[in-house]
Formats: C-alpha cells, sequence, structure tokens
C-alpha cells in the first residue's frame, strides 16, 4: 500500500497538489470562523466591510476616520471574500488561508520546475512551507501577512525564474506574474517586501552567466510593474478627500536603540521561526547534484538571496522576525535538493531517512500544537481574545439604560486598541432596535471633540485614562471591560 501511494505520488503533480491542498484545509481552512476577531484583525477587516456598506473602495476609514497606515490592499480583499461570502469573521479570514494555500503551492510548482532530478522536491518544498508554524498562525487570522508574503513570494520566484540561466520561451510570462505579485505586495503592505525582491534581483543578476540579458529582463519587470501601480496609486490619491487622515511612518518598526539586541540577532530568530522551511539554507553548505551544476548554482541563488535579504533588514533596523518571514520563504524549495544530497551522500543512508521520519513527525506535532495553541488564545478570555462579548455586552447595556436611536457614539482609544469592540456592539444594538453609529475621532490627527448632549466611549484604564486626560464630564450611562481595557459611555455634558 505504501509503495502504490509513492507510485503515484512520484508520477502524478496533480496527487502531490491534492495532498498539499488536503494539508492546507486541514491547517488553515477547518474551524476558521468560529471566534470572533481579536486583537489587530478589527483594524484589517472592519475597513473591508466598510467599503462594502459605503459602496466605495477608494478610500479607506475605520468608523468614517480615514485610516492610511497600510495600503488598501488587505481591505480591498476582504471586500471581495466578504461580498462572496457575507460579512462574516469567515469572509475575513479566507482571504489569508486562500493566501497560505497559494503560497504552498507556489513553492511546490517552483520547486518542481527547478529540481526535476528528484520527485518528491517540490513535495518537499510545499510541505516544509505549509508545517512552518510562522507561516500557519498568520493564515488563520484576518491579517495583511499571507496576503503580503504570497505577492512577495511570488514576485521574488517569478524573477529567479527568468534570470536562471536555462533559456524559457515563456519568460515574459514569468516577468507579468512576477510584476503582478510585486503589485500584490505594494498593495497590501507598501515597500516591506522590497528587501526580498531586490535581495532576488541583486543575486540574481550577480550570479548570472548573461547579465546583459538579464539586466534587460529586471528593466522590463519594473516597467511592468510601473505600468501596473501607477493607475491605481494615481486613482488613489485623486479620491483622498479633504480630511485629516491617521497614518504611519515605517520608521516605527526600523531604528531604535532599546531594540538593538533584536536587531542584532534578527536572522537567527527568523531562521528559527520558519523552521522547517529554513531548513533549506543548509543547502549552501553541501555539495548539491554534481551531475548537474547548473542545480548547484541556482541553489545558492536562493541561498544567499534569502542571506542578502535577512542583512537588509538589519542594516535597515528591523527586529520582528515576523517581518523577515517572506525572505525565509524563499529557502522552501531548498528542503528538498539538500535532504536528497544528504540522504544520499552517506552511506548510513538508512539512519539519516530514519532522522528525516523523526523530524518530519516533530514538524507535524509542533506545527499542530502551534494551531490548537494560538486557537485557544483567539477563543479564549485573555488579551488575544475576541471583544465580541464585550461589544454585545455594551449594546445591551445602552438598550437597557433607554437610549433610543440613531446614536452617534464618538471614540478614540478604544478603536486603536480594540475596534471589534464597537463593531460588535454596532451589530448587536441593530439586532436590539437601536441604530448604533460608531465614529472615531482620532486625538492623533485632530482635537478630541465631541459635541454636548451627545455620546463618547472612552478608556478609563491606567494606561490611557481618557476621562481624566482630556476632561471630558458627563452622565454615564454604561460601562464595559476587554482583557487589560476598561471604558465608559458618557452623555457628553459642556466642558
Amino acid at each position: 500500500m505504501r509503495g502504490s501511494i509513492r507510485e503515484v505520488l512520484a508520477g502524478s503533480a496533480a496527487a502531490q497538489a491534492a495532498l498539499l491542498l488536503a494539508l492546507c484545509l486541514c491547517l488553515y481552512w477547518i474551524g476558521l470562523g468560529g471566534a470572533g476577531l481579536s486583537m489587530t484583525e478589527g483594524h484589517r477587516a472592519i475597513p473591508g466591510w466598510e467599503m462594502l456598506e459605503r459602496g466605495d473602495a477608494s478610500v479607506t476609514r475605520l468608523f468614517e476616520q480615514v485610516y492610511l497606515r497600510k495600503p488598501p490592499g488587505m481591505p480591498w480583499a476582504v471586500a471581495a471574500a466578504s461580498w462572496v461570502l457575507g460579512e462574516t469573521e469567515f469572509a475575513a479570514r479566507s482571504v489569508s488561508a486562500l493566501s497560505a494555500t497559494l503560497s504552498v503551492l507556489a513553492a511546490w510548482w517552483f520547486a518542481r520546475r527547478w529540481f526535476r532530478a528528484v520527485w518528491w522536491c517540490g513535495l518537499a518544498a510545499g510541505l516544509a512551507q505549509a508545517l512552518s508554524p510562522a507561516f500557519v498562525e498568520p493564515a488563520r487570522t484576518a491579517e495583511i501577512e499571507p496576503l503580503f508574503m504570497l505577492g512577495t513570494q511570488v514576485a521574488s520566484f517569478a524573477l529567479l525564474d527568468v534570470l536562471r540561466g536555462r533559456a524559457s520561451r515563456w519568460w515574459w510570462g514569468m516577468l507579468v506574474l512576477g510584476a503582478v505579485g510585486a503589485c500584490v505586495s505594494l498593495l497590501a503592505k507598501g515597500p516591506a517586501g522590497l528587501p526580498v525582491i531586490g535581495a532576488a534581483v541583486v543575486v540574481g543578476l550577480a550570479m548570472s552567466d548573461r547579465r546583459g540579458r538579464a539586466a534587460g529582463r529586471i528593466g522590463l519587470f519594473i516597467a511592468g510593474i510601473g505600468l501596473l501601480i501607477a493607475p491605481i496609486a494615481w486613482w488613489l490619491v485623486s479620491r483622498l478627500p479633504d480630511e485629516p487622515a491617521v497614518v504611519q511612518s515605517p520608521s516605527e518598526f526600523l531604528w531604535e536603540l532599546s531594540r538593538l539586541p533584536g536587531i542584532a540577532l534578527l536572522p537567527l530568530a527568523a531562521i528559527g521561526a520558519a523552521a522547517p522551511a529554513s531548513v533549506g539554507l543548509l543547502a549552501l553548505f553541501r555539495p548539491l547534484s554534481p551531475a548537474d551544476p547548473e542545480v548547484a548554482r541556482f541553489a545558492r541563488v536562493l541561498g544567499f538571496s534569502v542571506l542578502v535579504a535577512l542583512g537588509v533588514f538589519v542594516v535597515a533596523g528591523v527586529s520582528n522576525p515576523r517581518y523577515a518571514m517572506p525572505a525565509l520563504m524563499l529557502a522552501a524549495p531548498l528542503v528538498g535538493p539538500m535532504l536528497s544530497a544528504w540522504l544520499a551522500g552517506d552511506q548510513a543512508s538508512g539512519s539519516r531517512a530514519g532522522a528525516v521520519r523523526i523530524g518530519t513527525i516533530a514538524a507535524v506535532v509542533s506545527c499542530v500544537v502551534s494551531v490548537v495553541w494560538s486557537e485557544s488564545l483567539r477563543r479564549g478570555a485573555g488579551q488575544r481574545g475576541s471583544g465580541r462579548e464585550a461589544g454585545y455586552m455594551l449594546a445591551q447595556s445602552l438598550v437597557d439604560a433607554g437610549i433610543r436611536g440613531p446614536v452617534t457614539l464618538y471614540a478614540d482609544g478604544l478603536v486603536e486598541a480594540r475596534p471589534e469592540v464597537l463593531w460588535y456592539a454596532k451589530l448587536r444594538a441593530k439586532e436590539l432596535g437601536l441604530e448604533l453609529r460608531p465614529v472615531w475621532r482620532s486625538s492623533a490627527v485632530r482635537a478630541f471633540e465631541v459635541p454636548a448632549g451627545s455620546y463618547a466611549v472612552l478608556r478609563t484604564d491606567p494606561a490611557a485614562d481618557e476621562v481624566r486626560h482630556l476632561g471630558i464630564r458627563g452622565t454615564q450611562v454604561a460601562e464595559g471591560t476587554r482583557g487589560q481595557y476598561t471604558f465608559v459611555v458618557l452623555r457628553i455634558e459642556d466642558r
């Protein structure tokens, strides 16, 4: 039976793809909508849902506040998924699950294309990436990273394929695919993926045996990105309203003296976090396929692209290993060639095969543990849990207080901390017959001024006691808590 399964997988690309899809279904999709939005998911999903409500995708808003901390790629994707599946947690998270699934298939397909000598090289790449906990956890959340990593990975793989020594009649198709991937990366998270794509350009060009042709194709690649992204950027800029916008400077994530240890240890931390996909980097330290020098050369291109990208992140002052994960995705296709050389290069290959089996079991167990642990946190009452119940209780408190709609509820700190509380309060209030309209008045871009007689929800926890700091007076009509955050609803009096 085991022999027949191996024969099917060895002889059928469709069987390999089906196996990877089944694994992705189990890891990424099952139970995806079983809990309310948690942590920062609200900052990603709610703008997409508001786009659907307004029927306008040109301006990203969060509770009517222009919100430009990130490009509009993720809200657009959430809006598209929710248009098909409804405004649900499953729809919002399906963007990440689908992105992660496509990333696994991309690793499998390109590894099969590049390393044909061993039938399971593609399968090893897909499995290694699918089983990396650093890629699994974000795939189950409504976060930007999976969509961003998909675009960065596809752009880098397609570009490296174009720069390979072996000519391909379809190189122009790869350029188009790479340009589309780069645009997805830019629309999802701005320039955060450029160190990875740039490393692929630099290393691929440096190690190319036909640099003139390679440089020309890189020029076409950059031109293709410009042709795709320029009209979108022009349209977005032309539609920006004359209103204060909440923005975020990339410098907030870069050099800071207090983060120096994390910056210095970033490469090691990122490589460790991305295991088992990062195991492919060991290919740089052992000879690969001496019968095919092109395989060994291209493996070095992939490996050095990862290292150069990590070096750029260190120079830029990045300390969070999560931001370096797109670079480690380039290592997944090397897992198969590295294991193949390791298993074939020693007479004690039987013991090495046993070590590979044990390592695979350990990877599966650690991945399952990671999924169970993260899901328990998301569904629990801890800080990473959802604010859905707090929102429901807030809506009920407003109704019990005899408030009749429509009601505009102004907020600032609670939106920064847990926007999903207000979203669920809005949904629950509608079920109870109260029209609730949360409005974000961000003190980062304007004074928090609320008309007398209206309602405001204000944080009262020590980290941001808005009632005291803002000097706001009013009659308390409701209160609530979510984790470390406490808040009250006041009917505002004159200051």
